[in-house]
């Protein structure tokens, strides 16, 4: 695992020679690059200052896993997704906006549709919704709500969305099909609140709530997983900004009455941001921030540092490169147990030509299931390819390709039906069509 994470670290800092939380200022995403056909796969800039948009999208896909069990690993007794094979996918997905002078509006839904012809029991559709609200209450106070809910067929242990970067108001985080193990219907309802205050040229503070509950809806256990807080912000500089707050985190395992599995957090933010450019044309960016938690466990609490950080490097004007870190507490449906984790991610993308977009990205999460002396490690390396080439502004042809492993040690408890370790190839090819409704 050590081995695994420094090459992953290597390779970002060769090819550059990046739950939401409130531990200090998200890193900013990137610029993207202008794309030489604007609106080439969907929406274009202009198209953001629409009054009212309705946006319908629909792919058709071919789709082949390959799956091998890591050596020395004990294959599921229910393997179902576990066993490579061949399947076709159907997915299609509306989204509504309405831009007001003060409040925004935004519904939109979909999903998709595995269609199994040697196995129809595992065929199956993973719909979601979601809606959201956000928008000014002054010229100092912005707000944002959303609700979201989201029907999964199968049951994955897979990438951790935590460590993802934040969500723009609304959209919603379900489990990835690629990453399923076996057939476990579940629903997820996520809500999200927050709330932004100017208090002067150099100083904010916000406000939080998140709430993910995951029911499975054929035994095991269920998980909520809340958090809120608040933080406050201050700029000693372009660059330089000081932070200072309080998260507290909560992780109910099964029903609320049953001891022990109830896992709070406490992450008090004392600490530094620091962005800066690092070439006078701003093509190289950097981000740095801190913090600390308090995991408060049935018979023990557990002191650890966090933190995020990002390099991202513009490359001529369609490409971009970008390095993440983040370290955290996370909550994963399925294990009775949180993971404190390390997560480092290399992300690229751009255009070759007016018409072709290529991106691509690689992965490495490692920790520890649990605690102390009773921790047990693990490790997940993802990596992904995607290539689109428009055929009209409204039409694309594309191919993925995605490689995903993990492995737990030796003796460590899974969930039912969830191998100690297990690799997967797969490629997906196919084509999207996006048609806007209203212009």
């Amino acid at each position: 695992m050590r081995n695994r994470f420094r090459l992953a670290v290597l390779l970002a800092l060769l090819s550059l020679a990046e739950t939401p939380t409130l531990l200090a200022q998200e890193a900013p995403a990137p610029q993207q690059p202008a794309s030489p056909f604007r609106g080439l796969f969907g929406p274009g800039p202009t198209d953001a200052d629409r009054p009212q948009s309705l946006d319908v999208t629909a792919s058709v896909f071919g789709a082949y896993d390959g799956n091998t069990y890591s050596e020395g690993a004990i294959p599921s007794l229910d393997p179902g997704l576990q066993v490579g094979g061949g399947f076709a996918v159907i997915e299609a997905g509306m989204a509504y906006a309405r831009r007001g002078r003060h409040i925004s509006f935004n519904l939109s839904g979909g999903g998709p549709y595995r269609y199994y012809s040697d196995r129809p029991e595992l065929s199956g559709a993973a719909p979601w919704v979601s809606a959201a609200l956000s928008g000014s209450l002054g010229p100092r106070t912005r707000f944002n709500v959303s609700q979201g809910v989201a029907y999964n067929p199968y049951y994955g242990f897979g990438v951790f969305p935590g460590l993802a970067a934040s969500l723009s108001p609304g959209q919603l985080v379900v489990g990835s099909a690629d990453y399923a193990l076996y057939r476990r219907p579940s629903y997820t309802y996520t809500t999200t609140a927050g709330l932004d205050r100017s208090l002067s040229r150099r100083s904010s503070v916000s406000a939080i709530f998140t709430l993910r509950y995951v029911d499975f809806q054929q035994g095991g256990q269920s998980l909520t997983d809340q958090s809120i807080g608040a933080m406050y912000f201050h700029s000693m500089g372009q660059n330089l900004g000081l932070h200072a707050g309080y998260v507290y985190h909560r992780g109910d395992y099964g029903l609320l009455s049953l001891e022990g599995r109830v896992i709070q957090g406490h992450d008090i933010n004392v600490g530094v941001d620091y962005n800066r450019a690092l070439d006078r044309a701003r093509r190289t960016t950097f981000g740095l921030g801190t913090g600390s938690t308090i995991t408060v466990m049935p018979l023990q609490n557990y002191y650890n540092v966090l933190a995020s950080a990002y390099l991202n490097r513009s490359l001529g004007r369609t490409w971009d490169v970008r390095f993440d870190y983040r370290r955290g507490l996370q909550f994963v449906e399925g294990f009775e147990r949180p993971f404190f984790t390390d997560a480092v991610t290399l992300s690229t993308g751009g255009y070759v030509g007016p018409r072709c977009e290529v991106s691509g990205s690689v992965g490495y999460t490692g920790g520890g299931l649990g605690f102390g002396a009773s921790a047990q490690g693990f490790g997940t390396l993802t990596g992904a390819g995607k290539v689109r080439v428009a055929l009209a502004r409204n039409v694309a042809l594309f191919a993925d390709y995605f490689y995903y492993h993990y492995l737990f040690d030796r003796g460590t408890l899974l969930p039912p039906g969830v191998p100690q370790g297990l690799d997967r190839n797969g490629i997906r090819a196919g084509v999207t069509v996006w048609v806007p409704l209203l212009q």
